[in-house]
C-alpha cells in the first residue's frame, strides 16, 4: 500500500522522509512525511483515513469524512532553529529535548491551595513547571517567568534542580536580595540551569508553531494583552512535550481570592487579561492538534474552557513510571 500526499515532496534529509505509520505498521512504506517534518501540509483523505484506521491517531467527524491528526511529528518543527540561549550569547540545542513527554503547567490561581501538590511532585515520572512566584512556594522541574528578574524570589533563581526560562534581554541583570532590600552580586547567567530566548508580542495563530521566538500576547498599542501562562506553553512547545495538564488556571479572581501565595492583584485588570488569554487559547487550539500538541485542564471550577477537562488522578497515572520491579538480575551479561 503506498499513498501520497497531495503536496508529497522529499524529505531534506533521507532518513526523516519515511512516515512513522509505515514503519511501526509493519506494512509497505507510506510515501508522506506528514507525520516526520511536516512537509506536507495538505495530505490526501486516503491517507488521513489511513493513518485513523490504523493507528488511532486521527477523529473522524460527524460526517465520518474529515480527519484532523493529532499524531506528533517524529520531527519538531523548530529543530533547526534558534529558540534557546545560554547566557553568554551561545545557543544551547534544547528544541524537542523533552519528546512526546507529558508535564504540569502549575498556574498561580487560587485553587492550588485545594491540590496536594507534594504528592504530585513526588510521583515518579510527572514533570511540572510553574510561574512567576508560583516557584518560591512549589519546587518543580521548570520554571518561567517573563517580568524584569527583580520581580521574582531569588530562591528560585539560585536552586540549581530547577530549569529555568527568562527573556534574552535579561541575562546580565542582578537578583533581587529581598534580604538586603537590594540587588545581589548575581547576575542571571550566573544562575545553575538557566536558559534564555528571545520573545515578541506579535501574536499570530497561524504562525505560532513556526516561530523562534517565544510570543506572549499583543504589543500595548494593540491592548498589552501578554500573558507568562501563554508564553510557558510557547516553551513547553519547543521543548517537545505532547501533554500539557493545567492546574491552577482558573481565568477568574475576586478581592478575596487571588493568587494561591501572598501578593497583591490587580483583580479587574487580571480578569480582562482572562478572556483575552481565553480567545488566544481558542484560535491557537487547532493548530496544536495539527503538531499533537494536547492541552488539558485539570482544574474543574475554571472559567477556562477551551480545553477539555482531564481529572488530576488520570493525568497523573499518564505520567508515572512504574519503579516497583526488583533491580535483581540487572548486572548479567545478555
Amino acid at each position: 500500500m503506498v499513498i501520497k500526499c497531495k503536496n508529497w515532496k522529499p524529505s531534506p534529509k533521507p532518513l526523516h522522509g519515511i512516515c512513522k505509520a509505515g514503519k511501526l505498521g509493519g506494512e509497505p512504506v507510506v510515501s508522506a512525511c506528514i507525520d516526520v517534518c511536516g512537509q506536507c501540509q495538505n495530505s490526501s483523505e486516503d491517507f488521513r483515513n489511513y493513518l485513523s484506521s490504523r493507528f488511532g491517531t486521527g477523529k473522524m467527524a460527524a460526517d465520518n469524512k474529515k480527519v484532523i491528526i493529532e499524531s506528533q511529528p517524529q520531527r519538531h518543527r523548530a529543530w533547526h532553529k534558534d529558540v534557546f540561549y545560554r547566557g553568554d550569547g551561545t545557543t544551547v540545542d534544547l528544541v524537542d529535548l523533552f519528546h512526546g513527554q507529558s508535564v504540569f503547567l502549575i498556574c498561580n490561581g487560587p485553587s492550588i491551595k485545594d491540590i496536594d501538590l507534594e504528592k504530585l511532585t513526588s510521583t515518579p515520572g510527572v514533570m511540572t513547571m510553574s510561574l512567576n512566584n508560583g516557584g518560591h512556594k512549589i519546587r518543580t522541574n521548570l520554571w518561567t517567568g517573563q517580568d524584569p528578574p527583580y520581580r521574582f524570589m531569588q530562591s528560585i533563581w539560585e536552586d540549581p534542580s530547577i530549569m529555568k526560562f527568562t527573556l534574552y534581554d535579561y541575562r546580565k541583570r542582578p537578583v533581587w536580595d529581598r534580604k538586603k532590600g537590594g540587588y545581589s552580586d548575581l547576575k542571571l547567567w550566573q544562575c545553575p540551569n538557566t536558559f534564555f530566548h528571545k520573545r515578541h508580542s506579535d501574536f499570530d495563530a497561524k504562525k505560532w508553531l513556526d516561530e523562534d521566538k517565544v510570543v506572549w500576547g499583543e504589543p500595548k498599542d494593540a491592548g498589552g494583552n501578554r500573558s507568562v501562562m501563554l508564553a510557558a506553553l510557547h516553551i513547553l512547545y519547543f521543548l517537545g512535550f505532547r501533554n500539557v495538564f493545567l492546574l491552577g488556571a482558573d481565568f477568574h479572581m475576586t478581592s478575596d481570592d487571588k493568587y494561591f501565595f501572598e501578593d497583591r492583584a490587580a483583580v479587574k485588570h487580571n480578569n480582562r487579561l482572562f478572556k483575552n488569554v481565553a480567545k488566544y487559547l481558542e484560535q491557537l487550539k487547532p493548530y496544536l492538534n495539527e503538531v499533537g500538541f494536547r492541552v488539558f485542564n485539570c482544574s474543574p471550577a475554571s472559567h477556562l474552557k477551551v480545553f477539555e477537562h482531564k481529572s488530576i488522578h488520570d493525568a497523573v497515572e499518564m505520567c508515572r513510571v512504574n519503579i516497583s520491579q526488583s533491580t535483581e538480575g540487572m548486572y548479567v551479561k545478555r
